[in-house]
């Protein structure tokens, strides 16, 4: 078998383009954001659940996100899938340590490092060949191209460790992690694991150059494989663009955390531009708008149901001069500050944006949401935006509980509490 040497893989000109915007989407980040220690280690702890849970899942593993970030937590005992459980933990073990060699700057591309990592991803499932080179033929069902035999399989791996390192060479990063994913890939060196090493190796290239992983998710599989099919006939131009979009992916993460406004903004524009990002990542932007003038339970389930129609949840809130307006001679009991800090601390809530507007019309107009909610007290048909809404190819959502909940009847109960209530003095 010969190894197509990876400064002689040729791409079309639409995929150069999206790798040199990729790389200037990297400069943008690195240069206009900084983000906090601690939101920098919330991303990388969910980058590392989703990275090791999509792996497995390419090869068929059932655990989903939240067990496998689960057993990234806590360990692989009390699970009921032990061998899952246990790849999981390992390929967690497996990234950890390929992140430590990156941060103290170790040589990582030496046959000898990648069997260390293949020993970690399959200790304590199937010890034996752990660590080392298949020591048989294997045949790939329905592949035309067949894996190299046995005595071919620690010549080849010395020429991909050689070929990979970045320092060693002007190819651009992702065509290397592309065409190192593909190597490995191909070689087949092991028993088991040659996906996963695949994918692993690909992100260390990556992260070495100055970029970020690329996820390839479960439902990425179909384009995968084929990229894969047609990178063994030579076109490397579907698996360099599949990488490619996999960290643009990534950067928008960073990107859209760098962007994210404080809970409660009145900066529009800020609020505009994150709600961008996100939506880049493929996130669903959901609108809900109210007085909240005494929070209540219905008010909290209404919320919780908007949430759940998307992924990011904004809240429009009427100032206490736009009550004045659509309420004349009703004054909240809370004023306009501290309803904004309530609700801003509910969980379901992402960002608070004061509404000194009499309706959220223009609002809507601007953010363009993909999904508007209102409460039960409403049908899709009274909505008043749902003409602006639909007219931007948005939805309107019907949310919450029944409407036995309201600030009205919560007023008029304390007022008649307080007007049944003995007077002291009289006592």
């Amino acid at each position: 078998m010969e190894l197509v040497a990876p400064n002689n893989i040729d791409l079309d000109e639409e995929t150069r383009a999206l790798v040199a915007t990729v790389h200037a989407m990297a400069r943008r980040v690195e240069a206009a954001y900084t983000l906090p220690p601690d939101v920098v280690r919330r991303i990388k702890e969910g980058l590392l659940g989703e990275t090791v849970y999509a792996s497995n899942a390419l090869e068929g593993s059932t655990l989903d996100l939240r067990e496998t970030v689960a057993i990234l937590r806590q360990g692989v005992s009390g699970s009921a899938r032990k061998r899952e459980a246990a790849e999981a933990h390992n390929l967690g073990e497996a990234v950890r340590l390929i992140t430590s060699w990156i941060d103290a700057g170790t040589g990582c591309h030496q046959s000898g490092r990648l069997c260390e990592i293949h020993g970690i991803l399959l200790r304590d499932i199937d010890d034996q060949w752990a660590g080392r080179y298949r020591a048989t033929r294997v045949m790939i069902r329905g592949a035309v191209h067949q894996p190299p035999r046995e005595n071919e399989v620690a010549a080849l791996v010395e020429q991909t460790m050689a070929a990979s390192a970045p320092a060693g060479t002007d190819t651009d990063p992702i065509v290397l992690a592309a065409w190192a994913h593909w190597a490995i890939a191909r070689i087949h060196p092991f028993v088991d694991g040659n996906g996963r090493m695949a994918r692993l190796w690909q992100d260390l290239i990556l992260v070495q150059g100055g970029l970020v992983g690329g996820v390839i998710r479960p439902e990425h599989r179909p384009e995968y494989l084929e990229a894969l099919a047609a990178a063994d006939e030579g076109e490397f131009t579907p698996l360099v663009s599949l990488v490619a979009q996999r960290v643009a992916a990534t950067l928008a993460r960073y990107e859209a955390a760098s962007l994210r406004p404080a809970r409660v903004c009145t900066d529009r524009a800020a609020v505009k531009a994150w709600l961008d990002a996100e939506r880049a990542q493929g996130k669903t932007i959901v609108f809900a708008c109210g007085c909240f003038e005494l929070l209540h339970v219905g008010h909290v389930r209404y919320l919780n149901g908007a949430r759940e129609e998307g992924d990011v949840l904004v809240l429009a809130v009427n100032t206490d001069e736009s009550i004045a307006r659509i309420k004349p001679g009703r004054r909240p009991v809370n004023p306009d500050h501290e309803r904004f800090e309530l609700l801003a601390a509910l969980r379901a809530v992402d960002v608070v944006i004061p509404l000194p507007e009499s309706t959220p019309v223009e609002l809507i107009r601007y953010l363009k949401p993909e999904v508007h909610t209102k409460g039960t007290d409403y049908t899709p048909e009274m909505i008043p935006e749902r003409e602006v809404v639909e007219s931007y190819g948005g939805r309107v959502a019907i949310v919450g509980d029944p409407k036995e909940h309201s600030t009205t009847e919560m007023l008029r109960a304390i007022r008649d509490e307080n007007e049944n209530e003995p007077d002291p003095a009289e006592a």
